[in-house]
């Protein structure tokens, strides 16, 4: 819910930022236009990198999706193995009975090593995903400044 609320947050922000600027700027009509020109090329930048950080959250979103399913893979599969072994009763042997528990846990097996790995790769994602975020918020942050810095300017 966190990660939802922040992109809309920052999206908020851009909206508000744009339209003072914009009501700004038309109410200095002696301002340079080389500021001005500055400032809206500015706020386009601010609202690509935006634009960035949503898509980026909704391939997390589908992420999160992709892991949850194979989440609930896993715990019918170790639901099938638990079974399975109630079936095998070690007082009376049934060779089939035992094939098809040592099956089940090898298959079992395989696929947590499957969601272990593809969750490191998830975990790898979001750490340069992450870092990315934090890059593109300090670089969003020095255009805020120049805009409100160029918009003060026009006054």
């Amino acid at each position: 819910m966190k990660i939802r609320a922040l992109p809309a947050g920052l999206f908020i922000l851009l909206l508000v930022l744009c339209a003072t600027a914009q009501d700004r700027v038309q109410v200095a009509p002696q301002t340079n236009s080389q500021e001005k020109t500055e400032a809206v090329r500015i706020m386009d930048e601010l609202q690509q990198d935006l634009a960035n950080l949503e898509k980026s959250q909704q391939a997390y979103q589908q992420a999160a999706q992709q892991m949850a399913t194979l989440s609930g893979g896993l715990s019918k599969k170790i639901d099938e193995v638990g079974k399975l072994s109630a079936n095998v009763d070690p007082a009376r042997p049934n060779p089939e009975s035992a094939a098809r528990l040592q099956s089940a846990i090898k298959q079992l097996m395989d696929m947590n090593q499957s969601f272990n790995m593809q969750y490191l790769g998830l975990q790898q994602q979001m750490q340069d995903e992450s870092r990315r975020f934090t890059l593109l918020s300090n670089i969003m942050k020095t255009k805020h400044d120049t805009a409100k810095n160029s918009i003060s300017n026009l006054r």
